[in-house]
């Protein structure tokens, strides 16, 4: 049996282009590729390998990495890159370079700046319809700050970084079925990494309000707000759910739609996961991008139809990471035909004839391609074809697509691409037919807490309660919403009015309440949405938000978002407020404010003097803001920075791939385990001491609050009203309680009276 080894001259190249960790890697594959375990070696097995590990340093060539960095850079490292970025882009500002020349230049640093910069550009656009230039100016210079901004620089270095890391990792032949599902075992690593951060993180950061005193870790937060699996999974099957029985009500059609990126975008064969030849080097984002402009393009055509549409989708990977949509949509029954014709229409309409179809998508390339044939008919039999009879045996888009049949639809080939299911409400009810999709993308498991079986995209036998955890790994890594919910009320009001419970009254806004507080998503549709239901548009619903507008601006000069405080109903001005205290996030060795407190005495300037520093934030809610609150606790020195792997802890994982050294990793893996295991045990022991302070400070805060509502700030006798600063609010909401200034104030009401009157009697 022949031993092939690797060319001198090949091992040297990929050991100075790659990092160590991928050298290891691409080495090793090369090695297993020449040198099957069964079988005789041959050259064309050593050929093959030869070319996989070519194509793997082609796709770190064409990286077009940021000067000064590379896949194995450390943290020292991107942070002298964003240093030095930061100061080049205060230097084009000096030198007046204009935003859109600024945004060029950052491109070329691996930003996607249309991307990054949307919510500026919007501003920018609108303030030139309208003339605003107070508008324009804020949009220009959001994205000059953050250009300026160190910070900044860094997180975007680090999310070019690891999603060039893995695209490598994809073009290497490490992200499929058989090697890392949906994601490299590598990135996945760093996931769980970075959620082991976060859970030491909240363990210890305590949610304050300094007004009542309460106290509550966030942790404990976590465990009820819909960052909580279980919690986001229930609501989203609720929301389905009521979806549902509209559409069982009105008689609509339901029907499922899988929506698949072009063979292109796909690295791996789903059947056996070789590799798939007419791949282009697609990244997973790339294929995000595709589906959302295909998509854009369906709600556009359906909404010039006159077609309306609700329901909801749910992005997921293919094994090899590449996105698909399933989208469970329901309309009026007849629209039924047009709505396939305008999903297919777009659906197929790129690399269609990998589907077989053959048709112009207008009749000016139609024209030109029966010109063509023409001249060469006539160049080789010397017959003249008239331009309309060649036409004639050509269709363009439109007329294809206006007479194709979909009977057979799910036996042709296009099915691949674009495939329809139509709901049966004989054999259950529709969100039946999107629950495993949710479960698999959230955490696997049906309401009972058991798994919802094995996951299709995995090898046999595997559980989706286990690659759920990847799937939320991939979408993380390449910035894909998982859930969007199409049409209806907007999910926001649903939420706002479960945080509030009133009594009874006959009222469009308290109904709404009870309906959302008894988690009946299709009454509080129905109640919102009137005659149209769940097609009613948002500037036709009957309750806002109801938002107190801030003269706050952010580090970069723009204007701070309104803050929610609760809902209102516009045609009545009634209100309700939920969201009526303030809370401040604190985070550190003693995590409330005060470090001490005792029953006679103030608290005393030492003790605010020897209180860690604290950080304010907006107290997390749902999984962007979670993702919001981590990175901005990328900063925070106390926290160990976990996001970049040492060369070191390449080597514990080696044996996932089957490489030498098992002992030796399995031994650092443990020695990994034990530092987290360290890790965790002090941030729980931390956050218990904190807990116990937290409750004897607002026991003594309580105490004091009892004194203060006993002293009487003026004499009776005065009859100088006294005011209550009140926050700035659009409405201000009725007192709950009478407290004991109301009845001060009462009571002095009523003693002025009595005086009246004896003066009236004598």
């Amino acid at each position: 049996m022949t031993y092939y080894h690797m060319a001198p001259v090949l091992e040297q190249d990929i050991q100075k282009t790659m990092p160590h960790g991928l050298a290891h890697v691409v080495i090793s594959r090369w090695q297993r590729t020449a040198n099957p375990a069964t079988g005789l070696a041959d050259l064309a097995a050593a050929v093959k390998a030869d070319k996989e590990a070519a194509r793997a340093l082609a796709a770190v060539r064409n990286l077009h990495l940021p000067d000064g960095l590379d896949l194995s850079a450390d943290n020292e490292t991107i942070e002298a890159r964003a240093q030095a970025l930061a100061a080049k882009f205060e230097q084009k500002e000096m030198l007046g370079m204009s935003y859109q020349h600024m945004m060029d230049a950052a491109d070329k640093e691996g930003i996607r700046s249309a991307e990054v910069f949307e919510l500026q550009l919007r501003k920018i656009a609108k303030a030139a319809e309208s003339d605003d230039e107070e508008l324009l100016a804020e949009g220009i210079a959001g994205i000059k700050g953050r250009l300026k901004e160190k910070k900044w620089w860094k997180r975007q270095l680090y999310k070019f970084l690891y999603r060039a890391f893995e695209a490598v990792m994809r073009e290497c032949g490490m992200v499929h079925r058989r090697a890392g599902l949906y994601i490299s075992s590598e990135a996945f690593k760093r996931f769980e990494q970075r959620k082991l951060k976060a859970r030491a993180f909240f363990e210890q950061a305590e949610a304050i309000c300094e007004e009542t005193g309460e106290s509550f870790v966030l942790a404990e937060l976590w465990e009820h707000s819909m960052a909580n699996p279980a919690i986001r999974r229930m609501e989203l099957m609720t929301r389905m759910r009521g979806f549902d029985e509209i559409s069982r009500v009105h008689g609509h059609y339901g029907c499922m739609v899988t929506l698949t990126c072009p063979s292109r975008f796909h690295k791996k064969l789903s059947k056996n996961s070789a590799d798939n030849p007419k791949f282009d080097g697609s990244t997973p984002r790339d294929g995000a991008d595709y589906l959302q402009k295909v998509w854009t393009q369906i709600r556009a055509n359906l909404g010039r139809a006159g077609i309306r549409i609700y329901g909801f989708r749910v992005a997921e990977p293919h094994h090899d990471a590449t996105p698909h949509w399933h989208l469970l949509l329901f309309m009026e029954q007849a629209h039924k035909e047009a709505f396939r014709r305008v999903v297919a229409k777009y659906g197929c309409r790129s690399d269609r004839e990998e589907l077989g179809l053959n048709y112009f998508e207008t009749d000016k390339e139609r024209t030109a391609e029966a010109r063509r044939r023409q001249e060469a008919i006539l160049r080789e039999s010397g017959k003249k074809i008239s331009l309309a009879q060649l036409k004639a045996a050509m269709k363009t888009e439109d007329e294809f697509w206006e007479n194709y049949s979909f009977r057979f639809w799910q036996k042709s080939r296009a099915s691949a691409r674009v495939d329809f299911k139509d709901i049966d409400p004989a054999k259950g009810c529709a969100a039946a037919y999107l629950a495993k999709y949710v479960s698999k993308n959230i955490d696997g498991l049906t309401n009972s807490g058991e798994s919802m079986g094995d996951d299709d995209e995995a090898e046999p036998g595997t559980s989706a309660a286990e690659t759920a955890k990847r799937v939320g790994a991939w979408a993380s890594q390449w910035g894909i919403r998982q859930f969007q919910q199409i049409g209806g009320v907007p999910v926001t009001l649903y939420r706002e009015l479960r945080r509030v419970h009133v009594d009874a009254e006959d009222s469009l806004l308290y109904r709404a309440v009870h309906a959302a507080d008894q988690g009946d998503w299709g009454k509080f549709v129905a109640l919102l949405g009137g005659e149209d239901y769940a097609f009613v548009k948002r500037a036709d619903l009957p309750l806002a938000l109801y938002k107190e507008e801030t003269d706050e601006r952010n580090q970069y000069g723009e204007e701070k978002a309104a803050i929610l405080r609760g809902v209102v109903e516009l045609e009545t001005g009634e209100y309700l407020i939920s969201r009526e205290k303030e809370w401040i996030l604190k985070y550190g060795g003693s995590a409330a404010a005060w470090t001490r407190a005792n029953n006679c005495t103030k608290i005393s300037e030492a003790d605010l003097a020897a209180v860690s520093d604290t950080i304010t934030y907006k107290i997390p809610s749902t999984p962007e803001e979670i993702e919001q609150t981590l990175a901005a606790c990328e900063e925070i020195d106390d926290l160990p920075n976990w996001d970049i792997l040492p060369d070191e802890s390449w080597d514990f994982d080696l044996d996932l791939y089957g490489f030498d050294g098992e002992e030796q990793g399995k031994g650092r893996l443990k020695k990994s385990r034990s530092r987290q295991d360290k890790i965790i045990a002090a941030a729980r022991e931390a956050a218990d001491a904190a807990r116990q302070k937290s409750l004897d400070i607002w026991k003594f805060k309580d105490y004091m609050r009892r004194l203060d509502g006993l002293r009487m700030v003026k004499p009776l006798t005065d009859d100088t009203p006294v005011i209550k600063q009140q926050r700035r609010q659009r409405y201000q909401p009725r007192p709950r309680v009478w407290t004991v200034d109301d009845v001060l104030a009462r009571g002095k009401e009523l003693l002025a009276k009595i005086g009246e009157e004896l003066e009236k009697l004598d």
